[in-house]
């Protein structure tokens, strides 16, 4: 036997509402995503020729942090930057203690670097959770900025393409990266020797660089 699953999908308005017609009388679960990202999912019950109207809202959370120095002593006046895939979300200094704090998030992923000076951190991915303690101490070190591109074939550059960094042993030290919508990325890292590997469809093939 199958488990049929029916899937509707919509957007909602400038004003947050969503109408979806014609849908099969049951338990649904409600996944919310944003700019492309899983946010929360609902679980609602729909009864035959009882037209529903939910309302849910989508409660904000914080991020809390700490910056430090390569010896564990807090750096003062550090910038840092909270965003999700090509749209920066907000930005912050780091105050007494180094400590820094974003409010009003909506929950799930996203990247965080701080930078001060000729220091920095590696980008960071961090999983904000919704009535959760979310709290992430930055580790910073000497580091220096790469920053480039990624052309293809016609001389165009590649938007949203996909660069991994290798420097370490294990699978967990690489390091991912993403183009942004102009086909350019930058990124700070502590000096070593790196391996690039990028990737990027197009036309139905994956053009593959590595050096």
């Amino acid at each position: 036997d199958l488990d049929l699953v029916a899937v509707y999908e919509g957007e909602t308005d400038p004003n947050g509402k969503l109408s979806l017609d014609d849908m099969v009388p049951g338990n649904i679960a409600v996944d919310v995503s944003i700019a492309g990202r899983f946010i929360v999912s609902i679980n609602q019950t729909l009864t035959l020729d009882q037209p529903f109207v939910g309302e849910w809202a989508l409660s904000p959370t914080s991020l809390n942090g700490i910056v430090n120095d390569a010896s564990g002593e807090p750096v003062i006046g550090a910038t840092i930057d909270l965003w999700i895939k090509d749209q920066n979300v907000e930005q912050v200094i780091s105050g007494i203690n180094g400590t820094f704090s974003f409010e009003d998030l909506l929950y799930g992923e996203y990247f965080i670097q701080a930078t001060y000076g000729d220091l920095a951190t590696q980008t960071q991915t961090i999983n904000v959770q919704y009535l959760a303690n979310n709290s992430i101490i930055l580790q910073m070190a000497p580091a220096v900025k790469l920053a480039g591109a990624i052309i293809l074939p016609d001389g165009s550059k590649a938007p949203n393409a996909n660069i991994r960094l290798t420097f370490g042993d294990l699978p967990e030290d690489d390091l991912l990266l993403t183009t942004d919508s102009s086909g350019e990325f930058s990124e700070y890292l502590k000096e070593d020797n790196y391996i690039i590997y990028c990737s990027y469809p197009m036309n139905g093939k994956d053009y593959v660089y590595a050096s």
